[in-house]
């Protein structure tokens, strides 16, 4: 039976729209004292009770599925831990096997089991909202949140990775921009760069503005050696459209990214 937050009677609809206003790992003003809202970003001045410090967090999100999202998460992942800051991957929800989520685990810190990288997992290879039903489990947000919750108080830099396209959805009534919007993240949007690319793109950036997100960057990967007239052309493309948002390409067999190409706030 899938049970969306509206219908929830085990008290995850509160906590969904209670987190939501705190978001990024930040600390409502009710719980600060104060009501200046802190300051966040990429990699900004993040606030939790009693601690300040500097961390990139980004939510990542795909034009569609496999699109390279784990790939990109973990090259950044291993690229800041190289770089002597601890950082650490998050797979909400993952479904058909957790594949990424080892993928994540390999390439970042130490520390974190399994479930706290991944607290929703469904065996189909589905949207999770088909997947919960064929589990017969709903969709568990105040799980997803208070493992985000816990896991902000130990890492200053963490990435997290959604599952499938911006708006696949979790319940019949939110999808994964919902999650996002919750945790409150600057987004990295990953294009397979291919025929339509343009098309998805679009459609993926405009969908992450509408919900009062910033796209950090849009992220170019190429899946593959070979080149065509579409991904020689692509990146120009992008650039014209969306020239003030940075276009970062990723190449095919690419084993190492720099941080410093990920744009802080």
């Amino acid at each position: 039976m899938e049970i969306s937050l509206r219908e929830d009677t085990s008290g995850g609809s509160d906590f969904f729209h209670r987190f939501r206003k705190q978001g990024n790992g930040r600390v409502a003003a009710a719980r600060t004292g104060s009501s200046r809202k802190p300051a966040h970003g990429a990699q900004g001045l993040l606030r939790w009770p009693g601690v300040l410090w500097w961390g990139m967090r980004f939510f990542i999100t795909g034009t569609d599925t496999d699109s390279g999202k784990t790939y990109v998460t973990s090259l950044l992942l291993r690229a800041l831990n190289a770089a002597g800051k601890p950082a650490v991957g998050f797979k909400p929800v993952c479904c058909g096997g957790r594949g990424d989520v080892a993928a994540l685990l390999a390439a970042g810190a130490a520390g974190p089991t399994e479930d706290e990288l991944n607290p929703v997992f469904f065996a189909q290879p589905l949207s999770p909202l088909v997947a919960g039903w064929m589990a017969n489990e709903p969709f568990d947000f105040p799980a997803i949140l208070s493992t985000w919750e816990k896991l902000s108080g130990r890492y200053e830099h963490i990435l997290v990775e959604g599952a499938g396209g911006w708006e696949v959805p979790v319940t019949v009534h939110q999808t994964m921009a919902d999650l996002a919007v919750a945790l409150g993240l600057p987004v990295l949007v990953v294009v397979n760069n291919r025929l339509g690319a343009l098309n998805h793109t679009l459609l993926t950036v405009r969908a992450v503005q509408s919900r009062g997100l910033k796209v950090a960057a849009v992220v170019l990967n190429y899946p593959q050696d070979e080149r065509d007239s579409a991904s020689i052309s692509n990146p120009a493309a992008l650039r014209e459209i969306f020239p003030d948002i940075p276009l970062i390409e990723v190449m095919h067999g690419e084993t190492e990214v720099d941080p410093a190409d990920f744009p802080e706030d």
